[in-house]
């Protein structure tokens, strides 16, 4: 089974097959493990990512499974991920084509191809590099608009049973320029990197504390006084997420959130020991 988009299909005349597309080649990106890689390459002038699959084999299914953890068999998943955010109206990346092919879930063989997102940089990148050029009080109007939007991507995922489970600064892409005077709606976070993602009809308080809790971890990791995030930060973000005064968030459920804040602490922890 192959997809590509109508109006791409001219692109991509001599890819007739998934090995087809698993041979293209192009400027590698990531290649965590043998068994997934993501590559730059570009078509007569326009650039495209492709992350491709070769299956993760019968161990690590298994690994998967005796940790209640249902395995990430393929390119699939993130499709699926894709479609249902581009419903709720959360910006993501643009689907060119996909492909799958096998039906041994441990050897399936898979391709994703998504639109280069251009003019974008990681938010925290951006943070760390650029924030500093605003003066003081454009960083704190810019700063709580990046909370609230990023707070209503959280919620309008988790209310429709979506978690991410890498969900840090890192796997937002911040359409650029960024500026003070842009009203919540003209700032644009992309969500990336959703090749992990759950899809339920409701996301099980677990998984939105481990999403919550990345996402917390991450903050804490910026670095610089005037780049710190801090309570009033944080509450400003439950408030949003919640939909509730920080009184009746935290009074309704005070457990839940004191196990964001250890998660999150512990993480932060465990990567200062390393």
């Amino acid at each position: 089974m192959i997809y590509i988009r109508e109006n791409l299909k001219h692109l991509f005349q001599h890819e007739k097959s998934i090995d087809d597309f698993l041979d293209i080649e192009g400027e590698v990106y990531r290649h965590p493990v043998n068994t997934r890689k993501t590559s730059r390459f570009q078509r007569k002038g326009q650039s495209f990512f492709i992350k491709a699959h070769w299956g993760i084999g019968w161990r690590e299914i298994l690994k998967n499974l005796l940790y209640f953890r249902l395995p990430v068999l393929g390119a699939m998943n993130e499709v699926r991920a894709i479609k249902v955010l581009e419903k709720l109206n959360i910006a993501t990346m643009t689907i060119i084509a996909y492909g799958e092919d096998g039906c041994n879930p441990a050897s399936r063989k898979s391709f994703l191809i998504t639109d280069e997102l251009v003019n974008t940089k990681q938010l925290d990148h951006w943070y760390e590099k650029e924030f500093h050029e605003f003066d003081a009080g454009s960083q704190i109007k810019i700063k709580r608009k990046l909370i609230h939007k990023i707070a209503g991507i959280a919620r309008t995922m988790h209310e429709h049973g979506i978690n991410h489970r890498d969900f840090y600064l890192c796997h937002f892409l911040a359409k650029l320029p960024l500026q003070a005077d842009m009203s919540i709606d003209e700032i644009t976070l992309y969500l990336i990197d959703l090749h992990r993602a759950q899809i339920r009809r409701k996301t099980p308080k677990r998984w939105l504390i481990k999403d919550l809790a990345g996402l917390y971890y991450s903050c804490m990791e910026l670095t610089g006084s005037d780049k710190k995030i801090n309570n009033r930060d944080y509450f400003r973000f439950i408030k949003t997420y919640t939909g509730k005064s920080l009184r009746a968030s935290l009074g309704q459920e005070p457990v839940f959130w004191q196990a964001v804040q250890q998660r999150a602490r512990r993480l932060y922890q465990k990567q200062k020991n390393k």
